[in-house]
């Protein structure tokens, strides 16, 4: 731990840092909750930013920094919290130790987030959540931010990948998944028209967020959408991006794990 208060000291935070502990269940970046000794200040979240995923971490944090700031500036804006990233000593927005990259963020307490909507006003909360995000950012030109993750959502290399993977799967492994399979297949033309249409300027290129699962958006106390969160996949986009995976999200329904973040 002592490595982890070493790191987190390199920011600018308030108070003294007394505990860190591993938080949430985030399968890319390492996740750590800093608690700090004085009960009147704020605490913090610290991440090893997973830059084999994500490799250029000057575009990454480039582009939360933009985008929670115009949030922040926009007056009409519904949402009650926003990401607030912590800059290091140096006013940088992380630190590089050796081949690691750290980040901190000020920690948005008195907020859950569920693996999975538990009741319809919980998923409705979380649609109207990235409904304000897409509508804060609708005058945030896209071409300002950065592709972290390049093809993320390119239809046609993923149906490229999808073919493949066919290909190459044993009969066993087809038949447990045929009626994923069979609905890729049928939607497959549909898919890629739409992809194809949108490319062509047909819809036009907005900030999208690229991962509206629903355990990206934190809710209060009330089950209120409080804040969206995990901002790394946002880039530019279409709509139908964010819509199509909120539905998926949805789709896979389940009784969800709770976090306090």
């Amino acid at each position: 731990m002592s490595d982890l208060i070493e790191i987190v000291e390199k920011f600018q935070i308030f108070g003294v840092p007394e505990k860190i502990e591993p938080f949430g269940g985030g399968h890319i970046n390492k996740t750590y909750k800093v608690s700090t000794k004085e009960s009147y200040e704020k605490n913090y979240l610290l991440q090893k930013i997973n830059h084999k995923v994500f490799t250029d971490v000057d575009a990454l944090m480039d582009n939360i920094c933009k985008v929670t700031s115009h949030i922040k500036e926009k007056a009409s804006s519904d949402h009650q919290g926003v990401l607030r990233i912590i800059p290091t000593l140096q006013g940088r927005l992380f630190y590089k130790d050796a081949d690691r990259y750290w980040r901190v963020f000020e920690f948005l307490g008195d907020a859950c987030s569920y693996d999975k909507a538990e009741t319809k006003k919980q998923a409705f909360e979380a649609a109207k959540m990235f409904g304000l995000f897409l509508k804060d950012l609708s005058d945030f030109s896209p071409r300002k931010l950065h592709i972290t993750i390049q093809d993320f959502h390119n239809i046609n290399v993923r149906l490229k990948q999808f073919n493949q993977a066919l290909i190459e799967a044993d009969s066993h492994r087809i038949e447990k998944a045929i009626d994923q399979v069979n609905m890729i297949e049928e939607y497959q033309k549909l898919a890629i028209n739409l992809y194809q249409s949108a490319d062509s300027g047909d819809l036009p290129l907005r900030v999208t967020h690229n991962d509206t699962k629903f355990n990206n958006v934190l809710l209060d106390k009330d089950e209120k959408g409080y804040a969206v969160i995990d901002l790394d996949t946002v880039m530019p986009g279409y709509v139908f991006f964010d819509v199509g995976d909120g539905v998926r999200s949805r789709r896979c329904n389940g009784r969800g794990r709770r976090t306090k973040p």
